[in-house]
């Protein structure tokens, strides 16, 4: 038994990789990670313990305030470390959810992907 195999082509698929390799993508993460923040920022609710509208106690922003963003490599987070933001983004038996975090991503998923399809479509056909 005799197996072929052909290699034609392969030194220009090994080329093309070696080209995606090269790609820098860090720009875009930091663009689309503070983007997320904005947003989750402009949505965030802004005091868990009372209504909007009671105006009785001022409003401190501490969880507004407290939306982060980190870059390493090739990952980016967006989060925030006040304890009672997962209270807010999924709720309780008592209290309806507020998300905050989660909508901010879904928005800008798809142009984030499509930026990336680009961004690799270019850098392979160099």
């Amino acid at each position: 038994m005799e197996i072929k195999v052909n290699t034609k082509g392969f030194d220009n698929l090994e080329k093309r990789f070696l080209k995606m390799q090269s790609i820098d993508f860090k720009p875009e993460l930091k663009y689309y990670a503070g983007a997320i923040q904005a947003k989750a920022k402009l949505i965030a609710p802004r005091d868990p313990s009372r209504p909007p509208k009671d105006m009785s106690r001022p409003v401190t922003g501490n969880l507004r305030n407290s939306i982060k963003v980190s870059v390493m490599n090739l990952k980016a987070l967006v989060f925030t470390n006040w304890s009672y933001a997962i209270y807010q983004e999924f709720g309780t038996r008592y209290m309806k959810a507020r998300p905050f975090l989660i909508p901010s991503f879904l928005e800008y998923r798809k142009k984030f992907k499509d930026d990336i399809k680009l961004k690799l479509t270019r850098g392979i056909k160099k």
